[in-house]
C-alpha cells in the first residue's frame, strides 16, 4: 500500500501504511528499512521518521553495513553530512567493497566540498558495481562533477 500511495504522489497515506508495517512486524528490519528508506527517497520527514526507523535497523541488524550506510543515507538526506559521514565510514570498516557506501560516501564529501575524497569513492562505488544502480549513479555525478 505505502509503494502504491508513494507513486501515486500521495506522500502522508504512504508514510501511514509504512508506519502501521513497522507496528504489525516491530522485530523485523525489512519494515524498518523500508520506512527509512521511502522517508529518505521522498525527503518526507526525514528527521522525526527516517532517521529513527534507520536508527531502528541499526539496532536490529547491527552486523550489516547496509544498516549502517541506511542511517548515513537518512543522516545525508536530512543535510547532517557529519553524522552521514561517520556512519557511512562505519559500514565500510565492515563491508570495504560495499557500493552504496562508496557512492553515498562520495555525495556525502561532494557536499561537504572535500572533492578529492569525493571523487575517490565514486570511483570506487563505479568500479565495484558497473552495471548496477549504484554503479551508473557514480558515473553521472562524476561525469558531471569531474568532466
Amino acid at each position: 500500500m505505502g509503494e502504491a500511495y508513494a507513486f501515486a504522489g500521495d506522500l502522508p497515506p504512504a508514510l501511514a501504511a509504512y508506519q502501521r508495517a513497522t507496528e504489525l512486524a516491530p522485530a523485523d528490519a525489512t519494515y524498518w528499512r523500508t520506512l527509512a528508506t521511502f522517508s529518505g527517497q521522498y525527503f518526507f520527514r526525514v528527521e522525526e521518521v527516517g532517521i529513527p526507523a534507520a536508527q531502528q535497523v541499526l539496532e536490529l541488524r547491527p552486523d550489516e553495513a547496509a544498516s549502517f550506510d541506511l542511517l548515513g543515507w537518512t543522516y545525508l538526506a536530512a543535510n547532517v553530512t557529519g553524522l552521514a559521514e561517520g556512519n557511512l565510514l562505519a559500514a565500510l570498516r565492515l563491508d570495504p567493497d560495499y557500493a552504496p557506501a562508496h557512492l553515498h560516501l562520495g555525495i556525502t564529501y561532494l557536499q561537504m566540498n572535500k572533492l578529492d575524497a569525493a571523487r575517490e569513492h565514486l570511483l570506487l562505488a563505479q568500479s565495484l558495481d558497473p552495471e548496477g544502480a549504484e554503479g551508473r549513479a557514480a558515473a553521472q555525478l562524476l561525469a558531471l562533477y569531474f568532466p
